[in-house]
């Protein structure tokens, strides 16, 4: 299992006693990252926590404490889908001025349960809070803020939480403790510090789970653009390496009429399986393919897709490692129709990756996931541009495509995990930014 690895966090302080916005610095998070918000401030209501923001992501609330006399604190998790690019979060704050601080921390290899083990609430002394984990190895992320505004000095941290943030406005105000803790065992985990004592503190915690079994994107060709010809046969060269691997080839055939017209792919001389043909609005002007190879050969060779008969012959092609050999795919399906927004949902878990397949009429401008190539060719046909989007695994996803207003053809389709990650990287630099 991958245990959950932090990439950065950065803490964000405000400049003075007030109901400042918070804006993290902008950076761009990678397809699958869980991010989680964790902002406090000096009391229940000064100032309020609003919710977060940014990245066109959603974010849910996981834990919030304000009660009379105490400090404030709410925790916050969104997952990334697609690729929101640089981004920044944003969390406002209203009410009564006072200071206030967030740190945002992003995670790899990690995953949210359907309903998160989550631990809140107020401690005296040397403030503890538990939460329930519910698988091995996971991360608790967890937050403390004290309104008794006691010197951190020397803090201790209990069960070996590593330090993300620290907003000191000792003596007077109030001081917050931002940290994780690794867990081996599911159970009850206990988080919070053991000095100083006599702290007021309000906490919150959840666990974040290791994802056991991950899919990779390993490479796309011949580029961006794909490939396309009229004729019997369009070729280009796909380089192929890793463990555990899988070829597919995204192709369309643009012909009016299509009738008696057979698509075909091969990679190195070897043909490729069908996994699904979708008609453009189910009429016979061309229609949408998949076609794949598990355990392609390493090294570069040539994918070729070939026809029987004259016609455009379009496609790209994307190779993926951690993939099971014996059951590869999962979760198939298909749609067709004429407007602007192809859809597909595909049952999928976290770890595995969604594949996305469209044939378009006319023009398509891109997707709502990571869109990896798109060949525009023509609107002479119902499928005679295509395009291929892959996005990361969850209980449920959908991808949509935004074209031009014409007949098309969609595909979508799970790929399965081997059940192994590689292991994380021991030399990972941990970055914990203060602005």
């Amino acid at each position: 299992m991958a245990t959950p690895t932090l990439i950065a966090a950065y803490e964000v302080d405000s400049a003075a006693r007030d109901t400042s916005t918070l804006v993290s610095p902008s950076f761009a998070p990678s397809d699958g990252e869980v991010l989680v918000i964790k902002a406090s401030g000096e009391s229940f209501t000064a100032p309020t926590i609003g919710l977060a923001s940014g990245g066109g992501l959603t974010y849910t609330s996981q834990a919030n404490v304000a009660q009379a006399n105490r400090t404030v604190a709410r925790l916050f998790t969104a997952v990334v889908t697609g690729s929101p690019g640089a981004m920044t979060v944003t969390v406002p704050f209203s009410g009564s001025i006072g200071w206030h601080s967030m740190v945002v921390e992003r995670w790899e290899n990690a995953q949210l349960a359907g309903t998160p083990a989550v631990g809140s609430g107020i401690s005296n002394g040397a403030p503890s809070m538990t939460v329930n984990t519910t698988a091995s190895g996971s991360v608790v992320s967890w937050l403390s803020a004290d309104w008794q505004a006691l010197a951190p000095g020397t803090s201790g941290y209990r069960s070996g939480a590593i330090q993300t943030g620290l907003h000191d406005k000792s003596p007077s105000f109030y001081v917050a403790y931002y940290a994780y803790q690794n867990t081996d065992a599911a159970g009850t985990q206990t988080f919070g510090l053991t000095s100083p004592t006599g702290q007021e503190g309000s906490l919150v915690g959840i666990e974040l789970q290791g994802v056991s079994e991950k899919v990779q994107f390993e490479r796309l060709a011949p580029n961006a653009g794909g490939a396309g010809s009229y004729g019997t046969s369009t070729t280009w060269s796909h380089t192929i390496a890793g463990e555990n691997r899988l070829l597919l080839v995204g192709a369309s055939l643009g012909s009016g009429p299509d009738t008696g017209k057979v698509l075909a792919a091969s990679f190195n001389g070897v043909g490729l399986s069908s996994l699904a043909l979708v008609h453009s609005n189910n009429q016979n002007s061309g229609y949408v393919q998949l076609f794949y190879l598990v355990n392609p050969p390493i090294g570069t060779f040539t994918v070729e897709l070939s026809s029987n008969l004259p016609a455009d012959l379009l496609g790209g092609s994307l190779s993926f490692i951690g993939v099971n050999q014996t059951t590869p795919v999962s979760g198939l399906q298909t749609a067709y129709g004429y407007s602007t927004t192809p859809s597909i949902a595909v049952t999928s878990k976290p770890g595995d990756m969604v594949v996305s397949t469209v044939a378009n009429g006319s023009d398509i401008l891109g997707s709502d996931q990571t869109t990896r190539w798109i060949q525009i060719w023509s609107s002479g046909t119902g499928a005679s541009n295509v395009a291929q989007a892959t996005a990361p695994g969850a209980s449920l996803v959908n991808t949509t495509y935004t074209v031009i207003d014409d007949w098309w053809g969609i595909i979508g389709i799970n790929l399965v995990t081997t059940g192994t990650s590689p292991p994380a990287d021991p030399g990972a630099i941990i970055a914990w930014l203060r602005v």
